[in-house]
């Protein structure tokens, strides 16, 4: 999975359930906000959800907030927050097929690339899943400072 150079023209407002995530735990803790999510009836297979990864506390990523959502400009409540994903330039990964396993591939390439670690800004990062929890398109976008790096031949 090659990185590509994407342009988010526009922000987008994300409603859902936020956490502070350790890395030690990530797993465990992101696992229970998509629960959290769901069971709230926010996550349809007939729209997208989010995803949002901001707030990093350092460039390993050791302490950094998620939450996870949907796209809707309602007002939050019982514990909901919101945050907008802002406009501006980002290296795009995809994949497709079981959710969970697909963006756990996506983080994977962007921990294990150093072209890509290089160009990341920590900024806002987020995941758009389309489709259902077994079959979903993934995209994982992540802020960045410089175009998306280009692999060699």
């Amino acid at each position: 999975m090659k990185p590509t150079d994407h342009h988010q023209d526009t922000p987008i407002r994300v409603l859902g359930y936020a956490s502070w995530i350790d890395k030690a735990r990530a797993s465990q803790q992101i696992g229970a906000l998509w629960g959290q999510a769901s069971q709230a009836g926010l996550l349809h297979p007939d729209r997208p959800a989010f995803g949002v990864y901001f707030d990093y506390q350092d460039r390993l990523a050791d302490r950094y907030r998620v939450l996870v959502g949907v796209e809707s400009d309602a007002t939050p409540v019982d514990g909901q927050e919101t945050i907008t994903i802002p406009a501006g330039r980002y290296a795009r990964l995809t994949g497709e097929g079981r959710a969970a396993e697909v963006a756990s591939t996506l983080w994977r390439e962007v921990w294990t690339d150093g072209a890509l670690g290089a160009q990341r800004s920590f900024g806002v990062d987020f995941e758009r899943y389309v489709g259902g929890p077994e079959d979903s398109r993934v995209e994982l976008m992540i802020s960045s400072s410089s175009p998306a790096p280009r692999s060699a031949p």
